[in-house]
């Protein structure tokens, strides 16, 4: 028996070692033959929690589960996200989540459920120009399919966007996104036009002279 990899066949995180601090990374041992009296070194394997779960499969699914009807506190969900920021996924882990996706479909009630979350999480919240770059790479490239688009026009009518914004897509537009990336940052919104940082700064050091 290994301590140090996980050896189930299968394993779901091939490349991630044993983390205690993250549930699905902990180390633990599986009873091969299911009976936990019996802990003969050829009976036992020492494999990820998130594999132990799998290795059990639908027995531990639904009604069986033992999250199953209970509710995290904040204080226990504020722990897991502490314990989880900064943690980056392979690109073979990213590759496995993004096959276990795939053809996955939310019920109604679930999909409200995640949007009034993500309103709730946003609510008063400002986008960092460092998290506006992140989300503009990770779209490049990407193409909605025609059902997509539609939904995405359907959620956006009725919204109303800022005058700022709404000067900021016109000159974007104007001058192409590339230019306009270049200097976004050198511009301000005085409450009802574009000014740029450098003219204001001109304005005060010639008052000040």
């Amino acid at each position: 028996m290994k301590e140090d990899t996980c050896e189930y066949h299968d394993c779901k995180y091939p490349d991630e070692s044993f983390d205690s601090s993250i549930y699905k990374l902990r180390r633990t041992v599986h009873h091969i033959d299911g009976n936990h009296e019996n802990n003969n070194p050829k009976n036992l394997m020492v494999v990820h929690f998130g594999c132990h779960l799998s290795l059990h499969g639908k027995a531990r699914v639904g009604e069986k589960h033992p999250m199953f009807g209970k509710h995290l506190s904040e204080e226990a969900k504020r722990k897991i996200s502490v314990s989880l920021k900064g943690r980056h996924h392979s690109e073979e882990t990213r590759k496995r989540i993004s096959e276990a996706n795939k053809g996955r479909k939310h019920s109604e009630e679930t999909k409200k459920k995640i949007s009034d979350n993500s309103a709730k999480y946003w609510r008063g919240k400002e986008l960092t120009e460092e998290m506006k770059e992140k989300m503009s790479r990770s779209h490049q490239g990407q193409c909605h399919s025609g059902e997509t688009k539609k939904k995405i026009s359907e959620s956006l009518k009725g919204r109303r966007l800022s005058e700022e914004t709404i000067a900021r897509r016109v000159l974007s537009r104007k001058m192409g996104k590339e230019n306009y990336a270049k200097m976004k940052d050198e511009l301000l919104w005085n409450g009802s036009s574009l000014i740029e940082i450098n003219e204001v700064v001109e304005e005060i050091l010639s008052a000040e002279g």
